[in-house]
């Protein structure tokens, strides 16, 4: 299902050049090598630079799921697919259980 969404969306240029999480060929190297690029460009054209970084850890937990399923339906995402995705991310829930 991931291998077919993220055909869908980069087909359809769905996703922006500055994604670099979970896609085929962009990693956190690719994502550094830019920043970098970006940064040297400005202090050689005199330029200050200025960089907030964020700990996005558990950023998943976050993501409202209705949001979620419109931006896909906005997308293109529609019927079967969109069936799916709505189904697998509505009331769920999970729970760690230690011994008994």
């Amino acid at each position: 299902m991931n291998k077919r969404l993220m055909l869908f969306l980069e087909s359809n240029n769905c996703l922006a050049d500055e994604q670099f999480g979970f896609r085929a060929g962009r990693s956190t190297d690719h994502a550094v090598l830019e920043l970098i690029n970006s940064i040297v460009a400005k202090l050689d054209s005199k330029k200050k630079c200025f960089a907030i970084f964020l700990d996005l850890a558990k950023a998943f937990d976050a993501v409202s799921i209705p949001i979620l399923i419109k931006k896909l339906d906005n997308a293109g995402v529609r019927d079967l697919p969109l069936n799916l995705f709505t189904c697998y991310l509505t009331n769920r829930s999970q729970r760690v259980r230690i011994g008994d």
